[in-house]
């Protein structure tokens, strides 16, 4: 065999979606990838090899503070292919992930891609075949593919084939002459899928006559491939070839996780969920295996709302049960358990919101639900931490996160009607909860950018407002009523309602909450330079001059207000937007005489600059040496912060 054809490629793809591990149980934050620092090749199994078997494993890694993997487990699977995946994975290095300076756990997913290396100038290799074949026909057909001459090299093997139709080995290797000839730059469309439909019924031949289970078993595994979306696209052939690894494959669990996914991925949940609760009957499943039991299940139930209740409870145990059985393996890693206790939160909240019949029975699985939920460090000895009472205030708080997360999953699969009905009847409960009314508004925003006409459209926004005036009513915290005030303003503005009265009235009211805070004044003064009152707008502006604490912090924090109101508000009348500009270039001036090396100071600078190079500069070189001028306050700013200069 040519050395070139033993060569590989294995390629990274790192996906951005990384979560600090110290996270589990909050909000994920969304972290820049780290960088790697050691790359392990995997070693190119001899099986696959021979059986032209390519593609990406896709693995989920957990990557320790100190940068090495701790834990690697496969989410997209290809036979004879994950061992060596993992076994690569898991000697990889990075440089250590910081969060806010200190060193964190991370979960991330990478892809490693196997493909048969490419000889120079020339079409995809092919592997040498057994040396069944007589007069060494083999290895010369091997030899003309490697110069990329598939057509001599497909005759040479076409008469082996009809000398002995009944060599498999032969049969394989010209089903894969065939496919390679399709794969190859100078094929054409109609060209490649008569090599693709020779190379599948030489394939089906070598599987009729190949005694061996295994490579039997890789060959039907590729015929379900090939017959897939991205080759023959015939999902009936696909979908009879991966039964037929079910059927004369059932004891390997990659049978039924190969079938499952499939339909799967053609949309046919119910199916999917079908062939892995069968397939944990006669096949020991891995821990991927288990996770796709307990998941068809639960997106079974999450996407048939009309299911009788009785399938729903059976679905739901089914998942149960899968995640059962990967907490009672003794080989379980950490990133195992971590797995299935979400998934044991997630069935039990399916069952709270779908099974319970009492308010008393929700909110017992809600609690067990938080339970196994808590971050892995809390569980001890394998199980969650112990259920405690709850108070008042934390019950109700389990409640409407529960109920938050249901009508969400509603609004997300389209049916805002029902959505808003959970919220209208949740209210009905707690008609001073503010938090639902900011629901319920975000919905009725949805709802009017679908508006196919401009009366629903109106009638939508005012909805929205009545509810964003509730939030300000009934919030305890400022930031909340802030948020709604800036809801607020942007509703009644010139692209949405339109209502100039009622955007001055809300930035009034503002303004008499918080009397001395200058924000407030910057946000009246906006309205009334919008609407055409540049003369009371400036007696507002110096009411908030006479606000700002005399520090250089303040004075930047209201420059950048200020430089956020101008970009926000597009609308503004260019003098209005021009003095709003000039009073935060005002603003900072005085702060950079009081301390010009205060990280706020130069931040503040650094957007005041970008936002003259965007709107206000006329001249392109000057617009271009100010982006220059932030770019350098931004490394300024940086340097600071990590204490390499001194402030």
């Amino acid at each position: 065999m040519q050395g070139t054809t033993k060569r590989v490629l294995a390629v990274l793809v790192i996906v951005s979606c990384l979560v600090p591990v110290a996270a589990a149980g909050a909000r994920p934050q969304r972290i820049d990838p780290p960088k790697i620092v050691k790359h392990v090749d995997p070693v190119y199994p001899e099986a696959a090899r021979q059986a032209r078997i390519q593609g990406v494993v896709t693995i989920e890694a957990t990557i320790g503070a100190d940068g090495k993997v701790k834990a690697a487990k496969v989410l997209q699977s290809i036979p004879l292919l994950d061992d060596a995946a993992l076994a690569a994975v898991r000697q990889w290095e990075y440089a250590p992930t910081l969060v806010g300076g200190v060193a964190k756990p991370v979960i991330m997913t990478v892809k490693v891609n196997f493909a048969l290396s490419q000889p120079p100038a020339a079409a995809p290799p092919v592997p040498s075949p057994p040396p069944a074949t007589p007069d060494n026909v083999s290895q010369r057909a091997a030899q003309l593919a490697l110069d990329g001459k598939y057509t001599e090299a497909i005759a040479m093997m076409e008469a082996v084939i009809a000398r002995d139709p009944k060599l498999s080995d032969a049969q394989f290797f010209l089903g894969q002459l065939y496919e390679q000839r399709a794969l190859s730059p100078a094929g054409v469309t109609a060209a490649n899928r008569r090599d693709l439909e020779s190379a599948v019924s030489h394939f089906a031949r070598a599987a009729e006559l190949q005694t061996d289970p295994s490579i039997r078993f890789v060959i039907t595994w590729k015929l379900a491939r090939m017959y897939g979306a991205d080759s023959l696209n015939d999902p009936a052939e696909a979908e009879r070839y991966a039964k037929k690894l079910v059927a004369e494959h059932p004891a390997r669990a990659e049978s039924h996780m190969i079938y499952a996914q499939m339909l799967r991925e053609r949309g046919d949940i119910a199916g999917a969920a079908d062939v892995m609760r069968k397939g944990r009957a006669v096949a020991k499943m891995p821990v991927p295996g288990l996770l796709m039991a307990a998941q068809y299940p639960m997106e079974q139930v999450q996407a048939g709302r009309a299911l009788p209740r009785d399938s729903q409870r059976a679905l739901l145990q089914e998942s149960l049960a899968a995640v059962d059985a990967i907490l009672a393996l003794p080989e379980k890693d950490e990133q195992d358990y971590r797995l299935a206790t979400l998934a044991k939160s997630m069935a039990l909240e399916l069952q709270a919101e779908r099974l319970a019949q009492t308010r008393e029975q929700r909110l017992a699985l809600l609690i067990e639900s938080e339970r196994w939920s808590a971050p892995i460090a809390e569980h001890k000895n394998g199980a969650p931490p112990r259920p405690r009472t709850l108070s008042a205030a934390e019950t109700a708080d389990l409640e409407w996160r529960a109920v938050r997360r249901w009508n969400a999953r509603l609004a997300d699969e389209g049916k805002m009607a029902d959505a808003m009905a959970g919220y209208t009847k949740y209210l009905s409960q707690r008609p001073r909860f503010h938090e639902v009314h900011a629901e319920l508004a975000e919905l009725l925003l949805r709802q009017a950018a679908d508006a196919r006409d401009s009366a629903a459209r109106t009638a939508s926004l005012e909805g929205a407002a009545a509810q964003f005036q509730h939030v300000i009513e009934l919030a305890p915290a400022a930031s909340d009523r802030d948020a709604a005030v800036e809801r607020l303003l942007d509703l009644y503005g010139p692209k949405q309602l339109n209502r100039p009265d009622q955007q001055e009235a809300v930035a009034r009211g503002m303004l008499k909450r918080q009397p001395d805070a200058p924000a407030g004044h910057y946000t009246l003064a906006t309205v009334l330079f919008r609407t055409g009152r540049p003369a009371d707008a400036e007696n507002v502006l110096r009411g908030a001059r006479a606000a700002i604490k005399p520090t250089p912090a303040a004075r930047a924090a209201m420059a950048s207000e200020l430089v956020t109101a101008v970009r926000r508000h597009d609308d503004l009348p260019p003098a209005a937007a021009r003095r709003l500009f000039d009073e935060a270039d005002a603003l900072l001036t005085e702060a950079e005489k009081l301390n010009g090396n205060e990280v706020t100071v130069l931040e503040g600078r650094m957007g005041w600059l970008h936002l003259s190079a965007d709107r206000f500069e006329r001249d392109p070189a000057r617009a271009a040496a100010q982006r220059e001028q932030a770019k350098r306050l931004m490394t300024r700013a940086l340097a600071i912060r990590t204490k390499k200069l001194p402030v």
